[in-house]
């Protein structure tokens, strides 16, 4: 277990009537993959904010690896080194002068060598594709928007953290940058067995990338269970506003229309499989 949460709760003092996060029991396990979905304001950014000690949740306790991380005088700054957290449009966060310093900045408060920091450095920008000799002396600010992201993600995994979190870290980038982002957290999950908490809006994503799926809803953690299972609950996630894959969608209007066919399916393949499959079987009878 490397997270676990009991009971978590919070409320914002300036909504006193509304708690943001209700009663949350959740546990995280090494090299998961996890996707994070819920309607705006269901409580998703509160809680991935919790989990690296930006907000102190009213009730409950978060352990990272059994150290109680809500306990009073606890260090957050080890739990940081640990759980990294790129945050929606991340490159409002950029703030040095170059790309390397940039980058460097959490290795260095780490304490590491020049040699050791040189190397975060560079095998962050390889990570994010971004050539070191080519970049290195830019400033952040003169790059274009997708170029902006990549620093900006490349500085969070220069700290090797153990969990990164992101939060919609595809808005606004084009289809060949989407594609590459996604790339990039396959890879660390699968080659460097990082915990990757994808937040998105995207059906299409989470279906796609996540092995676990969790779904928010006004404070609520109200399904948890593997994309396949969870996509199977189309009334409910309808009702919560949400949807489901498109192609899985098309497969709930076939077996609407009386037919027997799998409904469970979530890539094109799969689903391309399954059609082709029905239709031979119909011909047959």
């Amino acid at each position: 277990m490397l997270i676990k949460l009991e009971n978590v709760s919070h409320l914002y003092e300036d909504q006193s009537t509304v708690a943001a996060l209700k009663d949350i029991n959740l546990t995280v396990n090494q090299n998961e993959f996890i996707g994070l979905v819920g309607h705006t304001g269901s409580g998703k950014s509160t809680l991935i904010q919790t989990l690296n000690g930006l907000i102190r949740p009213t009730r409950g306790k978060i352990f990272i690896e059994n150290e109680e991380i809500t306990s009073k005088g606890f260090d957050l700054k080890t739990i940081r080194r640990k759980i990294g957290l790129v945050f929606q449009y991340p490159e409002h966060q950029l703030f040095e002068e170059t790309v390397e310093k940039d980058i460097a900045f959490g290795p260095r408060n780490l304490g590491l060598s020049a040699n050791q920091i040189i190397d975060r450095v560079h095998w962050a920008m390889d990570m994010v594709q971004m050539d070191y000799d080519e970049f290195r002396q830019r400033s952040p600010f003169q790059l274009s928007g997708g170029q902006k992201r990549k620093v900006a993600i490349a500085g969070v995994l220069a700290m090797r953290p153990q969990v990164l979190i992101l939060d919609e870290p595809s808005a606004g980038l084009d289809p060949m940058g989407r594609n590459q982002l996604l790339q990039l957290l396959i890879r660390l999950n699968k080659e460097y067995q990082m915990t990757i908490i994808l937040v998105s809006h995207r059906m299409e994503e989470v279906a796609e990338l996540a092995d676990r799926l969790l779904v928010m809803n006004e404070g609520y953690l109200v399904l948890d269970d593997s994309p396949r299972e969870v996509f199977q609950n189309v009334n409910l996630l309808e009702e919560i506003g949400l949807g489901i894959p498109q192609v899985t969608r098309l497969l709930w209007e076939i077996k609407k229309r009386g037919y027997n066919i799998r409904t469970d399916l979530l890539t094109l393949k799969e689903v391309k499989e399954e059609i082709i499959s029905f239709t031979r079987g119909r011909e047959l009878c």
